[in-house]
């Protein structure tokens, strides 16, 4: 379609007269399917050109419109198809990437309660369980950050215990 030189303004009308051409050659339906598709690939039509497409095919007169409407409701199937395919290609992708970035920050969390516990373990040689579990349900990242201070600062870990306990 691109070799044929069709003037920017014509293109809605070679569109519209596609259906009309394949509907007067009779052709089954897998071939006059293909000739559309390859029609509707390689001629797209913007806004406002599909608008005035539009406008044609609503002028057919009765007798010629459900011949050329079988066309172009597939071309409009073909239409929604794609647009589906892209839109979870789509959302996919956006699913992935939330999924990495939730995944990191999980990450993050996790080793920074490990590694305040390993500060804990190397400074003072037992952690109590009691403490790891309570270590292990704070997801918020700035808190553990200053729980990496006080563990590597505290003096002993009842000091440690107790400035966990203090509201933040």
């Amino acid at each position: 379609m691109a070799k044929m030189g069709i003037a920017p303004k014509d293109r809605p009308k070679v569109k519209f007269g596609m259906p009309e051409v394949l509907a007067s050659l009779k052709l089954d339906k897998a071939r006059s399917k293909l000739i559309s598709g390859f029609v509707d690939t390689y001629l797209k039509l913007n806004a406002a050109e599909q608008k005035e497409f539009e406008v044609d095919i609503k002028s057919l007169e009765a007798e010629e419109t459900e011949e050329v409407m079988e066309i172009v409701t597939s071309w409009m199937k073909e239409g929604i198809k794609q647009g589906r395919k892209e839109a979870r290609r789509e959302g996919r992708e956006k699913g992935q990437r939330e999924g990495r970035k939730e995944g990191r920050q999980e990450g993050r969390i996790s080793e920074a309660q490990e590694n305040i516990i390993e500060i804990l373990a190397v400074r003072f040689k037992a952690v109590p369980a009691e403490l790891k579990k309570t270590l292990k349900t704070i997801e918020d990242g700035p808190r553990l950050k200053a729980l990496l201070r006080q563990a590597a600062t505290t003096p002993n870990p009842r000091e440690f215990t107790r400035r966990l306990a203090e509201p933040k």
